[in-house]
C-alpha cells in the first residue's frame, strides 16, 4: 500500500516517470481522461513529427551515401580553385600545340631541303664538238674547217672543196656530192647586197642561168648579207657576207646533190658553221712568228735580226712578200737615213 501511494505520488510529481518503462506507453494513454491533455498531447505530436521524422531521414541518407562512395577525398571545388585547374590546363594545350607546330616545320625543311654538293652524284655529260679533228684553212681574211677527205683547193684568199657521192661521174655536172666554194674579195667598195646585184645582172646578160630565189638578207655566224639562188647546170646557192668594219667581202658558192640520202647537207651546214673572218694578214702572222720573226702589225713586216730567223726569201715570195736580207733597224725614223745614227745590225725583213 506504502508502495502504491508512493508510485502514485511519484506519477503525479513525474508523468514520464514508470518503473517498467517498457509498458510506459500503453499504460500512460488510457491514463489520460481529460480533454484538455489529449488535445494537448495530439497537438504536441502533430507538431513534432514535421520537425524531427524528416531531419532523421536525411541523416540516414546523407551516412548511407557516404559509405557508399569511395572513401578518397576529392580536391575542393571552390570558385577560385576551379578557375586555376582551367588556366592550367589551357597553358599546358597551349604549349603542346606549339611543340607539335615546331616539329612539324623542322620535318618540312628537312624534306625540302635542297641536297648538297656531297649528295649530287651527277656527273655533267662533256659536250662533244662534231668538227673537232677537222682540216683548219686559215688564209687572207677568212678561216673555215672541213672533214677530211675532200677534194681540196686552195690558195691565199680562195678555198674549194668538195666531195663525190657514189654514182657521180667525172666530167659532169655535179649530181651526186656536194662543192662549197669562198672566194675573199677585197678592196671593193660594194656592201653585199649591191655585189649581189651586179653578179646577178651578168647571169640574165650571160643568159646561162637564171635566179629562181632571192635575193634577201642573210646572216651567218652572226656576220650580215644576201642570199640568193639560181639554177643552170644544177642548183647554186650564193651568199655574200661582210665583216665587222665591212672591209671585206666574201663569196660563198653551195652546191648539194644527195640521192643516195648520205647527210651531205648536214655536212655543209656543219662546214658553214667553223666560218670566220679574220685579220686578213692572220696567216702572214702566224708564218712569220712560227718563223722566230716578228710581226709589225703597222707596217705589214715579218723582220728578224737574226739571220737564220724569220722568215728566209723562198717562203717570203710565196706568200706574196718582198724579202730583204740585210735592212736598217731606222728604217722606219722619219730622219732616216741621213738624221739617225744607227747601229751597224742587219734585219731580215718580208714586207707585204
Amino acid at each position: 500500500m506504502e508502495n502504491d501511494q508512493e508510485n502514485q505520488q511519484n506519477s503525479q510529481d513525474n508523468p514520464g516517470f514508470s518503473e517498467n518503462p517498457s509498458t510506459q506507453p500503453s499504460e500512460v494513454s488510457p491514463t489520460v481522461e481529460s480533454s484538455g491533455m489529449s488535445q494537448t498531447l495530439t497537438q504536441d505530436s502533430q507538431t513534432s513529427s514535421p520537425d524531427t521524422s524528416p531531419q532523421v531521414n536525411e541523416d540516414v541518407r546523407s551516412d548511407a551515401q557516404q559509405q557508399s562512395v569511395d572513401p578518397i577525398e576529392t580536391p575542393p571545388t571552390g570558385g577560385k580553385s576551379s578557375k586555376m585547374l582551367i588556366a592550367g590546363l589551357v597553358v599546358l594545350a597551349i604549349i603542346a600545340g606549339g611543340v607539335y607546330y615546331f616539329l612539324q616545320l623542322q620535318e618540312s625543311q628537312v624534306s625540302e631541303q635542297p641536297p648538297t654538293d656531297t649528295e649530287d652524284l651527277t656527273v655533267p655529260l662533256p659536250v662533244l664538238d662534231p668538227t673537232e679533228g677537222w682540216e683548219v684553212y686559215t688564209g687572207t681574211g677568212f678561216s673555215v674547217k672541213y672533214p677530211g677527205g675532200l677534194i681540196v683547193g686552195e690558195d691565199v684568199s680562195m678555198l674549194n672543196i668538195s666531195m663525190w657521192g657514189p654514182t657521180q661521174t667525172e666530167g659532169t655536172e655535179l649530181f651526186d656530192g656536194f662543192a662549197v666554194n669562198f672566194i675573199l674579195i677585197e678592196g671593193t667598195e660594194y656592201s653585199p647586197q649591191e655585189y649581189a646585184q651586179m653578179l646577178i645582172d651578168e647571169l640574165e646578160e650571160a643568159g646561162v642561168s637564171e635566179v629562181i630565189q632571192g635575193p634577201e638578207d642573210y646572216i651567218l655566224n652572226e656576220y650580215s648579207g644576201v642570199a640568193y639562188v639560181e639554177e643552170g647546170l644544177g642548183t647554186f646557192r650564193n651568199v655574200i657576207l661582210t665583216n665587222e668594219n665591212e672591209s671585206l667581202l666574201i663569196l660563198i658558192t653551195i652546191i648539194v646533190a644527195d640521192p643516195e640520202n648520205l647527210g651531205f647537207q648536214d655536212t655543209v651546214e656543219l662546214i658553214l658553221s667553223t666560218f670566220t673572218f679574220v685579220n686578213p694578214n692572220q696567216n702572214l702572222i702566224v708564218a712569220c712568228e712560227q718563223a722566230g720573226g716578228n710581226w709589225l702589225s703597222e707596217y705589214n713586216e715579218c723582220e728578224s735580226q737574226e739571220s737564220d730567223m724569220g722568215l728566209d726569201e723562198v717562203a717570203c715570195q710565196s706568200l706574196g712578200g718582198e724579202f730583204t736580207e740585210c735592212h736598217s733597224s731606222c728604217r722606219h725614223d722619219p730622219g732616216y737615213p741621213d738624221d739617225v745614227i744607227c747601229p751597224a745590225v742587219c734585219v731580215r725583213v718580208c714586207a707585204f
